[in-house]
């Protein structure tokens, strides 16, 4: 379950960028809570 809803989130991130974030701005975001 938690995995599946952070999954989400870096999916939604990925998307929102255009595809164009990597792990390391991906991982900043879901830091951040942006």
């Amino acid at each position: 379950m938690e995995n599946e809803l952070l999954l989400k989130h870096i999916t939604t991130i990925h998307e929102e960028s255009r595809g164009t974030y990597g792990w390391p701005r991906v991982h900043a975001e879901l830091t951040l809570g942006l």
